[in-house]
This record gives structure tokens, C-alpha cells and sequence, in this order.
């Protein structure tokens, strides 16, 4: 879970007109490019979040969960999890110095180090052994969100949770987070395009 730290820490270094890095055959060859990039990430829908939230009584249990420091991000920020995901991709391996518990990233020629020390201290977040549920085949939870609201459809969208979630009316209680804490997932980390269909393994974690 530490690894969102490095998506927080790096948003910063973001601006409206992204510009990647990245290596070309030869990876010797450092090679600048521009660009243009769709953006699906949705910062903007976590104001419609805490607003149904609050009807239901349930802001403070996402303020408690490793989603709630997104509700403190700078209204300017532009923040896309998709483009984050690209530098990830491109971070550097140091031989002899890179270890497990830290990433290497090359920033405007220099060498930046993002380690689990800096992760505690940017995002005041924990880290811990990383779940494999998302290596497992998906069966959904017996009478789960997924299952009550959805009837257990593999082929639900984005919008379609988004739908629901809206419309509040939910059967039990923390039903409103664990919706919350999915569209979260899909639409803010993994920066998914509000028509595909759902990825649908964070229907299991929001049920632990």
C-alpha cells in the first residue's frame, strides 16, 4: 500500500500539459518526448462522495481508511493516477543501492529517491505486506455490494456505480463506504474511463 505515497508524492510534480520521460531501444539513450494524454481520473466526483457520506453518517469512517488523505488534496492539483502510473513505470533500478522498500525515480536529470520513510512522512499514511487478492480468480462475496446491488453482473460500468452510489437508498449500513471506497479505486487510482466495465476485485477488499 506504500506505493500510493509515491502517486501522491509525484502528483505534485504534475501540471495541466504533462511531459514524460522515457527510454527508447538503446536504454542508455534518455529520451524527452511530449505527450497528449486522456485523462479519466476523477478528483472531481470525491466532492459528490462526501456529500452522500454525510447523509449517511459514514465521512469519518473514509476519513479513517488509506483512501480519506484524498479528501485533502489542493482543489488545483491536477492529479491523474494513469499518467503517475507511466513514471512508475520508467523508475530506475540502482545496482548495489536499491532495495525493496524504495524507488528510484530520474527527475529532470537527477537521481530521486522515494522510500518508506518518505511515504510516512508526505501522506502520514501506514504501509503494509501488499494483499494478492487481485492475483485470485474473483468470486464475489455472498450477499456483498456487488451481489445486492448489482446481482453479481462481471459487466457492470463505472457510471453504473456511480449511479447507484448517487442515488443512495442503501440497504445496510457502511454499504455507502464500501461503494465509496470501489469508486475510489476504479475511478481516482487506476484513472478508468467511466464507460468500461468495472475492475472487480476491489468489490472483495471493501467487504474485509
Amino acid at each position: 500500500m506504500w506505493r500510493l505515497g509515491v502517486l501522491v508524492f509525484l502528483a505534485s510534480l504534475l501540471d495541466g500539459e504533462h511531459k514524460l520521460c522515457g527510454f527508447s531501444d538503446k536504454t542508455e539513450e534518455f529520451v524527452d518526448k511530449k505527450s497528449t494524454t486522456n485523462l479519466y481520473c476523477n478528483l472531481n466526483g470525491l466532492p459528490d462522495i462526501v456529500k452522500v457520506l454525510q447523509k449517511v453518517r459514514e465521512l469519518q469512517e473514509l476519513r479513517k481508511t488509506c483512501f480519506g488523505q484524498l479528501l485533502g488534496f489542493p482543489k488545483e492539483l491536477t492529479f491523474s493516477a494513469g499518467v503517475l502510473h507511466n513514471l512508475l513505470l520508467r523508475q530506475i533500478h540502482v545496482p548495489g543501492v536499491t532495495g525493496v522498500n524504495e524507488l528510484y525515480f530520474l527527475v529532470s536529470g537527477k537521481l530521486a529517491k522515494f522510500s518508506q520513510r518518505e511515504f510516512c512522512l508526505v501522506t502520514g499514511l501506514q504501509f503494509e505486506v501488499m494483499s494478492n487478492i487481485f492475483l485470485k480468480p474473483y468470486v464475489a462475496t455472498q450477499d456483498g455490494i456487488h451481489v445486492r446491488y448489482f446481482e453479481n453482473d462481471e459487466n457492470i460500468r463505472l457510471t453504473d456505480v456511480w449511479a447507484r452510489f448517487l442515488a443512495e437508498g442503501f440497504d445496510q449500513p457502511k454499504d455507502g463506504l464500501k461503494m465509496a471506497l470501489a469508486l475510489i479505486a476504479n475511478n481516482v487510482l487506476f484513472g478508468q474511463d467511466l464507460r468500461r466495465k468495472v475492475t472487480l476485485w476491489p468489490f472483495q477488499m471493501v467487504e474485509d
